[in-house]
């Protein structure tokens, strides 16, 4: 969402940019840019007034700028897959982004000059996960297969590798790190062994707790932690077994019971609720997680009837009423989290089946009426649950085909505007009477 009231979305196997003007008119923007995966991570709003995105496959930066006109930079960018991971807004006005397959760091300055930094890295899948941004103007980032710690110092666009080896593995961590009140950033194994420490303050690197079990194949934890008011983070377990607690204090790790056997069981971040306890939903445990963060308990709730396989698989969202509600993927129903009583509800109507196996695949929108808004993956309507009553599907039901709509964008008029993944038009929910409508030209399939 620029400036200017318009929603730009950059193309990633469509050949335009998609511009949503303020009067909710949509267009496709001239050049058109050829090829397949050009764009995968989102776009960063500069201090100027331009929007970039780094290139996934294609070979330019893309800039919108402040008049919606489109550019691309001219610095010619070799390697497949470049960059991945979203880009950092650092205070001197330049973006930062750790190479994924590119092999050298891109800086994009504040007068909108692309510079690969310093020095060429060997190898793929270099970083994976973004990078976080210390008090002290540095950004760190945890290696996939990189083998160590990449650190920019925005001062002086320097790049330094930073601690011990760590042995190769594409995956060692794929979640963002959690930066702590004692200057510290966190990030849990994905296959690698151990906790990973940056102490940014001494750029010191070390490994933290006992080696976790696992394999090179399955990610331990997949998601980022939750920081919590007592000073430690906890992370659930994507096939670790148990949930995992990080004090900040002592840097002690803790793996905290009960066992919960199985994989890929909480694949997404957790929600902190006002009662201080932690929640996850399952993706295959069945059961949620709760986390009561006063004594470190762990608690498995269940609901009044059994969850399948797959159910649900995003963040959800929390309402202003306390609870946290869920779209589901491959589950039949909504899911609500009372977090006043830790009950769980699956909410009507039941669903059916769409065009695919994944219903919906977004956290959804929370609009100023007090509803969440979610988008079909492959089901056929629009998921709206009015958090003082219950859920209702949209109409109209939307052209069959699978993968249709990702995550939308709120704008200032109060609707929701979503672009196609493989739907053919732009969808919009006007949240002042739940009207769904789609938007603009058909949009043809792209590379």
């Amino acid at each position: 969402l620029a400036p200017n009231g318009c929603i730009y979305f950059a193309p990633y196997s469509s050949d335009r940019v998609l511009c949503i003007d303020e009067e909710g008119n949509a267009k496709l923007l001239e050049p058109q840019i050829p090829g397949m995966y050009k764009y995968s991570a989102g776009g960063v709003l500069a201090p100027n007034g331009c929007i970039y995105f780094a290139p996934e496959q294609f070979g330019c930066v893309l800039c919108i700028n402040a008049a919606g006109t489109v550019e691309l930079l001219e610095a010619e960018i070799p390697g497949e897959m470049k960059y991945v991971a979203d880009g950092v807004l650092a205070p001197s006005g330049c973006i930062y982004y750790a190479p994924c397959s590119a092999g050298r760091a891109l800086c994009i300055n504040k007068e909108g000059k692309v510079e690969l930094l310093e020095p060429k890295l060997p190898g793929n899948l270099q970083y994976s996960a973004g990078g976080v941004l210390a008090p002290n103007g540095r950004i760190y980032f945890a290696p996939c297969c990189a083998g160590r710690v990449m650190c920019i110092s925005t001062e002086s666009n320097a790049v330094a590798l930073l601690g011990p080896e760590i042995p190769p593995s594409a995956g060692n961590y794929p979640a963002e790190g959690v930066l702590a009140p004692n200057g510290c950033v966190y990030f849990a194994p994905g296959v690698a062994g151990r906790v990973l420490c940056i102490n940014t303050e001494s750029s010191a690197v070390e490994l933290l707790g006992p080696e976790i079990p696992g394999d090179d194949e399955n990610d331990k934890y997949l998601a980022s932690g939750v920081l919590a008011p007592n000073g430690c983070i906890y992370f659930a377990p994507c096939c670790a077994g148990r949930v995992m607690c990080i004090n900040t204090e002592n840097d002690a790790v803790e793996l905290l019971e009960p066992e919960i056997p199985g994989d890929d069981w909480f694949p997404e971040g957790g929600m902190l609720a006002p009662n201080g306890r932690i929640y996850f939903a399952p993706s295959r445990a069945g059961r949620v997680v709760c986390i009561n963060t006063d004594g470190n308990a762990v608690e498995l709730i269940e609901p009044a009837h059994p969850l399948v396989d797959s159910t649900y698989t995003d963040t959800g969202v929390l309402a202003p009423n306390g609870r946290i509600y869920f779209a589901p993927q491959d589950a039949g129903q909504a899911l609500c989290i009372n977090t006043v009583v830790d009950a769980v509800e699956l909410l009507e109507p039941a669903i059916p089946p769409g065009d695919g196996d994944d219903k919906y695949r977004t956290e959804g929108v929370l609009a100023p009426n007090g509803c969440i808004y979610f988008a079909p993956y492959c089901a056929g309507r629009v998921l709206c649950i009015n958090t003082e009553s219950n859920a209702i599907l949209l109409e109209p039901e939307i052209a069959p085909c699978v993968d249709k709509y990702l995550d939308g964008v709120l704008a200032p008029n109060g609707c929701i505007y979503f672009a196609p993944t493989c739907a053919g038009r732009v969808l919009c929910i006007n949240t002042e009477g739940n009207a769904v409508e789609l938007l603009g030209p058909e949009i043809p399939p792209g590379d």
